[in-house]
């Protein structure tokens, strides 16, 4: 059982082929599971490599970057996730090596460090993050402050250090779109963010951001070329008026002149 700052509590369980359970929960104050995850039908945390079911057996919290990290006995690796249960990075691992782990009780997050109490070893082991992980942990907490221009620099090094981070390219994408929002339908900053959202939607393969961007590009355009598309309209619509009072006045006159004898 681990409760962050607002008080909600994260719990674990073993799941197996009769139980059901959930391996994490994050339940609020009436009970209620509020742990989000973008595919609630196969939710699952922990090592997915085998074919057994992970046992999660502690989980530990980052209150600045806004993550949870689960710690898998039977694999003896922590997995770190952010909020909508994007797997952000791994460590630990078994073995009596320097670093591993053998049966793994408890894990905290400290600072800069994650500490893991190992049962067999009879020690703490004490990891520091990696620069990658450091710089993942700082883009969120900066996003979390909605310390944008930080955040922006900070996921824009995480995607230097992982070309395929797609959370990199989506938390960019909800940056510019945001600020993109806050301009006028006239100001070309305000095209300039919607269009860079666009592109990071694309690359991140988010398909709502993508279409939310997309809306708001679409509708700066509008505005824009408002005049010239409904005078074009109206000329269009004018024109096909004169064009058809025109044939019928010479069909008209056609029948007239038939019926007169002179054609």
């Amino acid at each position: 059982v681990t409760i962050d700052n607002q008080g909600f509590i994260y719990v674990t369980a073993y799941p197996n082929d009769t139980n059901g359970a959930k391996p994490l929960k994050k339940l609020s104050a009436d009970g209620s599971d509020v742990l989000y995850h973008a595919d609630e039908e196969e939710f699952t945390v922990g090592d997915l490599d085998t074919e057994e079911y992970p046992q999660i057996i502690d989980v530990a919290i980052n209150e600045d970057a806004g993550t949870y990290t689960v710690l898998d006995t039977r694999s003896c690796r922590f997995f770190t996730y952010n909020s909508e249960g994007v797997l952000l990075y791994i460590g630990g691992g078994v073995g009596r090596q320097y670093g591993r782990l053998r049966s793994p009780t408890s894990i905290v997050c400290w600072d800069d460090q994650v500490i893991v109490c190992d049962n067999s070893n009879k020690c703490f082991t004490v990891y520091e993050f990696t620069d990658y992980a450091q710089t993942i942990n700082q883009a969120m907490a900066d996003y979390n402050a909605r310390d944008y221009d930080a955040a922006v620099e900070s996921w824009q090094n995480v995607a230097r250090y992982n070309s395929n981070m797609f959370l990199a390219y989506k938390t960019l994408g909800d940056i510019d779109l945001l600020l993109g929002q806050t301009y006028d339908d006239d100001d070309p900053l305000k095209f300039q963010h919607i269009s860079r959202a666009l592109e990071y939607f694309k690359l991140a393969q988010d398909k709502d951001g993508y279409s939310s961007a997309y809306a708001e590009l679409r509708d700066i355009l509008l505005s824009r070329h408002f005049t010239l598309i409904f005078g074009t309209i109206i000329i269009f619509a004018v024109g096909i008026y004169v064009l058809v009072k025109v044939r019928k006045y010479r069909a008209k006159r056609r029948e007239e002149q038939r019926r007169a004898g002179l054609v």
